[in-house]
């Protein structure tokens, strides 16, 4: 579900990004982890933020809480329901691959008419109704990815490299990659750099695809691709590794994408001038 801030909705959701309800949002924590025993994702969510009005209808068993479990590349699907804001989801491991997203909802149970204790925006005018099965609160949409994060192998999820009829090297983003496009007539120089000297394929192609891809990534950036999975995962980490907030859409000012680019590809320069004066003075040996 994207949530969307011009949108407009029939009854009022807590959580979105609107003044539907008063008081604070809602939050919670979130660990996973892998039980080998019995070979499941083992995921704990906590509610820590909750709406006394919400609580009253759970407690009441016209509403309660919904965990969807989604897995995009096996289209594994799977629904917990809970009335404690404390719950766990077993995930089979087999069932699922590369990463999982998970939504934290609060969901009707019943048809609910005129629920007057809820502390909504004055314009629902003190009575509100839910049809059953209907979105009260979106509390949480996490992803979660199932591999170790490496940096320079969530950059060869991003990004491939394509020998192509252009005359120049070209970027473009083209379904779950972004790619970097080489003259054809170069295809065996760049295989012959590509085998001898990595860094100078990293520095000078890789490098400025990376500066490319995240200056498109706000155009994409809700997009479910593997290219912009991994690249947003690589500014989350970075801002988390500053202390600085993840910028709304992922914009990133051009200083921000030199130093995540120099962060991701750590002294590639460096690398490059090493990895070339090895060459020339083995060639000067020899």
């Amino acid at each position: 579900m994207e949530i969307r801030e011009n949108a407009t909705y029939p009854y009022p959701i807590w959580g979105l990004p609107n003044d539907d309800f008063n008081g604070p949002e809602p939050d919670g924590t979130h660990k996973m982890n892998l039980d080998a025993g019995s070979n499941e994702f083992v995921l704990d969510y906590t509610v820590t933020v909750e709406n006394e009005g919400i609580k009253r209808l759970i407690a009441e068993e016209k509403a309660t809480y919904k965990c969807i479990v989604e897995c995009v590349q096996t289209y594994y699907l799977q629904m917990k329901e809970s009335s404690s804001p404390e719950f766990q989801v077993r995930i089979p491991a087999e069932k699922v691959h590369k990463r999982l997203l998970v939504k934290v909802l609060v969901v009707a149970t019943t048809d609910i008419s005129g629920c007057n204790y809820l502390d909504v925006n004055e314009i629902y005018e003190g009575a509100v109704d839910y049809p059953k099965g209907g979105i009260i609160a979106y509390i949480d949409s996490i992803n979660f990815d199932l591999q170790q994060k490496d940096n320079d192998t969530d950059l060869s999820k991003i990004f491939r490299t394509k020998a192509a009829d252009v005359s120049r090297v070209e970027y473009s983003v083209d379904g779950e990659r972004v790619v970097i496009k080489y003259p054809k007539s170069s295809k065996t120089e760049f295989e012959c750099v590509e085998s001898t000297c990595p860094a100078v394929v990293e520095a000078a192609f890789v490098f400025p695809a990376l500066i490319y891809a995240l200056s498109v990534l706000p155009q994409h950036y809700s997009s479910d691709r593997d290219w912009v999975y991994y690249l947003r995962n690589i500014v989350d980490d970075y801002c988390s590794k500053i202390d600085m907030p993840v910028p709304e859409d992922y914009k990133l000012d051009l200083d921000e994408i030199y130093d995540i680019a120099n962060a991701s590809l750590s002294n590639v320069h460096v690398m490059l001038l090493d990895e070339t004066k090895k060459v020339i003075d083995q060639a000067m040996e020899d």
